[in-house]
């Protein structure tokens, strides 16, 4: 039971590991990420907007892996180009796109007040 937990995890590495090397937007978000948070804690955030600021974070992560892997698959079941694959990425991209602008509003309310 502990070997098949161990192994779960380790494909769960294996897959955020394979984001971060072959997605630059993942990179992106992950470098803006930690500049992000080490601004939040020079600026003396509260607890309560730290955890906000990470679940925001979270958020914005979690639609680029998923973006992602509809990106993987669409490309795996389809072998020339479909309006089907395409909407799918579309939609799938724009979920990303408002989970940025989200992160960025919240960003906003976030740090506008320390930075006045």
């Amino acid at each position: 039971m502990v070997m098949k937990f161990v192994k779960s995890v380790t494909h769960a590495i294996e897959g955020l590991w394979r984001v971060f090397k072959e997605h630059a937007n993942f990179r992106i978000h992950i470098l803006l990420a930690t500049v992000t948070i080490v601004l939040g804690v020079t600026l003396r955030l509260s607890n309560l907007e730290l955890s906000i600021l990470v679940i925001t974070i979270t958020l914005v992560l979690m639609a680029e892996i998923l973006n992602t892997a509809v990106e993987e698959l669409s490309d795996l079941i389809t072998v020339r180009w479909s309006k089907h694959a395409k909407a799918a990425k579309d939609v799938s991209a724009g979920m990303v796109l408002i989970a940025s602008i989200c992160a960025v509003i919240v960003g906003w309310l976030l740090f506008i007040p320390k930075l006045n």
